[in-house]
């Protein structure tokens, strides 16, 4: 499923652009393709950037209610272990910056 928001957004722009700060041509810096990654510090590094386009003011409420928050919702509470449930659980606690 986040696999085909990255693509209506990279094919739809004019329709999705809410989500164009989520997506970089680098597959490395693009957080919709990151956030699902089966490795733990490519799931890390995909918050980082959420945090850091949070803090910059580049996502809207309704991105962040409608996609972000079920997203790292879901990574925070299928965290197998608790070194996991930690990195995320601190970087999904920044999603408040947009909402105040």
């Amino acid at each position: 499923m986040v696999m085909l928001l990255d693509v209506l957004a990279r094919e739809c722009p004019e329709y999705f652009a809410h989500l164009l700060p989520l997506r970089h041509d680098n597959p490395d810096l693009n957080f919709l393709l990151n956030i699902v990654h089966i490795q733990l510090h490519r799931r890390v590094k995909a918050l980082v950037r959420l945090q850091q386009s949070c803090r910059d003011g580049r996502l809207s409420v309704r991105t962040v209610t409608h996609v972000l928050l079920p997203l790292v919702t879901h990574f925070v509470y299928e965290a197998g272990d608790h070194r996991n449930a930690q990195a995320s659980g601190t970087r999904g606690g920044n999603l408040h910056t947009v909402l105040e």
